[in-house]
């Protein structure tokens, strides 16, 4: 994609989010995990261990930089042609 098609994009994001905040981040992801182990505890349940996982940071969709993201993934690359 050549900074023409780049800029005429983000000038249609920003005509289609008119009012939106330019910019966002929405968390993604389950902050935790619980996985089972293999084997019993002593009280003859099943063994279990939880993880924490760092959420990870998406474009949200609402803002101009989550359209235009979009957009740059969908109809903009070859690819998708």
């Amino acid at each position: 994609m050549n900074a023409k098609l780049a800029k005429r994009m983000r000038q249609h994001a920003r005509r289609l989010r008119g009012g939106a905040p330019a910019r966002g981040l929405v968390a993604n992801g389950v902050p935790s995990k619980k996985v089972r182990i293999d084997g019993t505890n002593l009280d003859g349940t099943p063994r279990s261990q939880t993880y924490f996982v760092t959420p990870t940071l998406v474009n949200d969709p609402k803002t101009v930089r989550g359209m235009y993201r979009n957009m740059k993934k969908g109809w903009a690359n070859k690819e998708a042609r």
